[in-house]
């Protein structure tokens, strides 16, 4: 984009400041109206940690830690606590019907890169629901876990806490993206407004000089000069007879 092309569309929202106003302030209306209106949700979250067993041998540990290391391991402790088994236990085992699964309580898991650190993250629309599902599935994990993978042992590092953050909505990103997104909009919409009546009216925003508007406007009309014209003496020639004599008749 060239210095010519933005001082185009400058001098168009110049021009069309009030139509950039209006779309900009529906748009953070919007933004207002839906951050307003939306669910409120918390997300609590449970960090555990793998590490190899207390009972495993000395020749098995080696083995153990190598694997572990390669992020196999670790891999399979993450699909298996974000398994819909785990979440319907956990949820079991707090009381709670089942139904609210992908609903009220959303489960994931994630693994914090380049660790043997992985996390169960639950999002709710109570904080107290939130953290307590986040530590049940906790626990049916450690038990899954503990018999699935008996060299390797699965511990709490920091079980989970009711929040105290609202997680969704997020009024500060929502606003933000609304200005970026409003702003483009309107950049946008006063541009192409400008073109469009510049290609009616011969330039963008302002009618020409000799139009029909223009003179009406004015009241007055253009008084062209008008070009003046000499005309020079024609030169006139006698076509009269002369008067002959008989005798200069007769010679001839």
């Amino acid at each position: 984009m060239d210095w010519t092309t933005l001082t185009t569309i400058g001098a168009a929202v110049a021009r069309r400041w009030w139509l950039v106003l209006l779309v900009l302030l529906s748009v953070m209306a919007v933004d207002v109206a839906y951050t307003a209106t939306r669910q409120r949700t918390y997300l609590a979250r449970t960090t555990l940690v793998i590490s190899p067993s207390v009972t495993v041998d000395r020749g098995q540990l080696v083995y153990s830690v190598d694997s572990l290391g390669r992020g196999r391991v670790v891999g399979t402790f993450v699909e298996v606590l974000g398994s819909e088994l785990v979440q319907r236990e956990a949820v079991d085992r707090l009381g709670l019907p089942p139904e609210i699964l992908n609903k009220s309580l959303v489960f994931k898991s994630a693994a914090i890169a380049e660790s043997a650190v992985v996390q169960i993250l639950v999002e709710g629309d109570d904080p107290e629901t939130s953290a307590r599902a986040a530590n049940a599935a906790g626990e049916v994990g450690i038990e899954h876990m503990t018999a699935l993978y008996p060299i390797y042992s699965l511990t709490f590092l920091s079980p989970a806490v009711p929040p105290t953050s609202v997680y969704r909505p997020d009024p500060l990103r929502n606003y933000s993206l609304g200005l970026i997104v409003g702003t483009a909009l309107a950049v946008t919409l006063a541009y192409l407004v400008d073109l469009v009546v510049g290609s009616v009216f011969g330039r963008r925003g302002v009618d020409p000089p000799h139009s029909p508007a223009t003179a009406s406007a004015s009241g007055a009309v253009e008084e062209r000069p008008v070009k003046a014209y000499s005309f020079a003496a024609i030169p006139h020639e006698d076509h009269t007879l002369e008067a002959r004599s008989p005798a200069a008749v007769s010679t001839d």
